[in-house]
């Protein structure tokens, strides 16, 4: 299940304020997401994982509810009042209805925004999200790795991918992530360590996760050895007959 969320750049204005992140915290409704995006068939999640899954700490889905009001009032105390912060939202160009959805709902607090949508290519995300770290916000997503901790290293770590707050990654975090990486899976101590490194990595990055929608693959049963990992699909042997 592809975990998506609002991905922001401390290291770009406005979000180098860290009332305008607090504030961000308090301004997606993630239900409209799931209700909008994925036809009501995701769930909502604070977290770079599904519920169900290993990794997933329910103690964080507390952290922040939706609450308009508060956002505004903070976004006022930062010394915005309503309509006087302008944002751009960098969006894959498959995905720009959630874009539209970050936009009204943004609007719901007082911040303007424009859409700019990156163009389809196999590399150019990458170069200008991934590698550039351009954008001031991006609607975007982890789809996974084998391992927890690969899929904490790419979204919180100091040299990880999806990392748009790159290269800042707390001590609290690195030192959560040790602490799972010297536990072997079969410690009783392993699930809770998983969960305190997930819970600190929400907490010190800016980024929104916002909604879980599920893979939907269709196949006939003329199709054999379709190989289904955590992060992908994978086509090695794969045959129809």
């Amino acid at each position: 299940l592809p975990a998506n969320d609002v991905s922001i750049n401390p290291n770009k204005a406005p979000f180098d304020d860290p009332k305008i992140v607090d504030a961000f915290h308090f301004a997606f409704d993630r239900q409209a997401f799931v209700d909008v995006v994925t036809n009501g068939l995701g769930s909502t999640t604070s977290q770079p994982f599904p519920d169900g899954y290993l990794a997933f700490n329910p103690e964080i889905e507390k952290l922040w509810n939706y609450d308009p009001d508060r956002a505004s009032r903070l976004l006022t105390e930062a010394g915005y009042a309503p309509g006087q912060l302008s944002i751009e939202i960098t969006a894959q160009s498959a995905a720009t209805n959630r874009a539209e959805l970050v936009q009204s709902q943004l609007k719901k607090i007082g911040v303007e925004s424009t859409i700019k949508v990156v163009p389809p290519g196999s590399s150019t995300w990458q170069s200008e999200v991934y590698i550039a770290k351009n954008p001031q916000l991006a609607t975007d997503g982890t789809i996974g790795r084998e391992s927890p901790v690969q899929n904490l290293l790419a979204v919180y770590g100091p040299e990880g991918i999806m990392n748009l707050s790159g290269p800042h990654a707390s001590p609290e975090f690195t030192a959560a992530l040790d602490a799972v990486r010297r536990t072997p899976l079969e410690d009783p101590e392993y699930k809770p360590r998983l969960w305190q490194a997930v819970k600190v990595g929400v907490e010190q990055s800016p980024t929104n996760y916002l909604f879980s929608n599920p893979w939907v693959i269709v196949s006939n049963p003329d199709l054999k050895n379709l190989n289904i990992l955590p992060s992908q699909v994978r086509w090695e042997g794969v045959t129809v007959s």
